[in-house]
């Protein structure tokens, strides 16, 4: 899935340095005491140690995606 999102610029805590991360599409759970939502999302790994990383721009992705699933 191709998207207007920029991906570029993540840190890697593994790696030690900034690196331009892989993207992939995962199937995600959120849960809190009321519902439980599958969904895919994406999700930011570094292209040298596969590590997940934290990408803020996966995050407000993720965050508009459940936003439709609720």
């Amino acid at each position: 899935m191709k998207n207007n999102v920029d991906y570029t610029t993540n840190y890697c805590i593994i790696c030690n340095k900034n690196i331009d991360p892989i993207i992939i599409n995962e199937k995600l759970t959120y849960k809190d005491e009321f519902v439980k939502i599958e969904y895919i999302g994406h999700v930011a790994k570094c292209p040298y140690c596969g590590e997940s990383i934290f990408s803020d721009e996966c995050n407000k992705y993720n965050n508009l995606v459940l936003k439709f699933h609720h």
